[in-house]
């Protein structure tokens, strides 16, 4: 009866995932789309999320999850090394009801690491997936969908240098996230933390976390500033004659890879 009651309320906490999708972009015409992870188990991955409250989804041939602001694709592929040896350490996502969520994780037998109370009405935890993955959940008691982005959390030497970077490059507004440096787009914060005493963080691409990506309104004119900022590409813009989706890649100079999408909206 325990978990039946608590199926009951994840189910009517995550009924209004079925519509969630990339955020609203901003003046810029910026916003979070995706993270893509290189996984050993795409079927254990997706139940992961599942359990955490999104939506499983196929973006073409490509397995993925969704939940508010963000979409999380799924290649199968072996990875190079752990995410927190890289310079995104992990990603957070928000949460509605901590209590009611960690009580079903538990019931089904996924690892959290002992809940955080922080300043005001909100609890912060870490849950472990498959292949060492971790997410860190925090609470928001104001949320209207099962789950949504919350934030990539970078360990980087000059956290300002990255920072300016990003708001430069990528329309990311600075701004602070708790004791941190960060920048906000819809969708997603990225927090720009210090690298920890004795860490070496390498670059995303063929790591746990591939690359994470942004959904631009006009890619074309997008890249267009790009390169005249002397911003270079690591391929250029290629449209998917299946999805209609137009994407290219760069590189951040602190080893972050980067798809840029137009289309991804639509799923």
């Amino acid at each position: 009866m325990k978990k039946l009651l608590i199926a009951i309320t994840l189910f009517a906490a995550c009924s209004s995932l079925v519509t969630a999708q990339v955020g609203r972009p901003n003046g810029s015409g910026v916003a979070m789309g995706h993270v893509h992870l290189n996984v050993r188990d795409v079927d254990g991955h997706k139940k992961f999320w599942v359990e955490l409250g999104a939506t499983p989804v196929r973006i073409g041939t490509a397995e993925a999850v969704k939940m508010d602001g963000l979409l999380v694709v799924l290649r199968e592929q072996t990875p190079m090394a752990p995410m927190s040896e890289t310079v995104i350490n992990h990603f957070g996502v928000l949460v509605p009801q901590f209590e009611v969520l960690s009580a079903h994780l538990e019931s089904s037998g996924i690892k959290m690491d002992p809940a955080r109370a922080g300043s005001g009405d909100w609890r912060q935890s870490s849950a472990y997936g498959p292949n060492d993955f971790r997410v860190e959940l925090t609470e928001n008691p104001a949320l209207t969908t099962g789950l949504a982005g919350h934030h990539l959390h970078y360990n980087v030497a000059d956290p300002k240098a990255v920072q300016q970077w990003y708001a430069d490059t990528l329309a990311v507004t600075p701004g602070t996230r708790a004791r941190w440096d960060a920048g906000d787009v819809p969708g997603m914060n990225l927090t720009y933390g210090e690298i920890p005493e004795g860490a070496s963080p390498t670059q995303t691409k063929g790591r746990l976390l591939d690359h994470i990506g942004f959904e631009v309104t006009d890619l074309e004119a997008f890249v267009e500033t790009l390169k005249a900022r002397g911003v270079q590409l690591d391929t250029p813009i290629h449209q998917d004659p299946e999805l209609g989706v137009k994407s290219a890649f760069l590189t951040d100079p602190w080893g972050t890879s980067i798809e840029l999408t137009e289309g991804l909206r639509a799923f």
